[in-house]
């Protein structure tokens, strides 16, 4: 994501676009890479099963692909939101966007020390809610 920060920072300039862009750049890629493993290692005895009844192919996505997939996909997911909340914080100080470009003016100012403390706490405790939720969302999914 770093790099793609700076190769879109010279195309579109700095500002919170730019970094959004550059999350979404580094992620595709590695998304289509794990959804389509997780699509090929799928049990067909279970598709196999379901196309015996006569379901059409949406049928058979709907109830034999998708169930085994999505514990997967959601984790994925989940994971790739987590990530980028903690690096959202680096790329914003760089391209100057959210927390992370107040986290550094606070730095540069070296005046407010509190402030550098509130903001850093402040991401700490974001990081731990979103993954404290993402675990709650996980177990939910794997469940049922």
């Amino acid at each position: 994501a770093l790099i793609w920060t700076l190769i879109l920072v010279r195309a579109f300039g700095p500002g919170p676009m730019t970094g959004a862009l550059a999350m979404m750049m580094a992620e595709i890629g590695a998304f289509g890479k794990l959804f389509s493993e997780a699509l090929e290692n799928i049990d067909e005895k279970q598709v196999e099963g379901i196309r015996s009844t006569g379901a059409n192919a949406a049928q058979r996505a709907r109830f034999g692909v998708i169930p085994q997939v999505m514990p997967v996909l959601a984790s994925q997911i989940l994971y790739a939101f987590e990530s980028n909340t903690r690096s959202a914080t680096v790329i914003g100080a760089i391209v100057g966007g959210g927390i992370g470009l107040l986290l550094t003016q606070a730095i540069q100012t070296q005046k407010d020390w509190e402030d550098v403390a509130y903001y850093l706490v402040l991401i700490v405790i974001m990081v731990m809610l979103i993954d404290w939720l993402s675990g709650l969302i996980r177990r939910r999914l794997i469940k049922g």
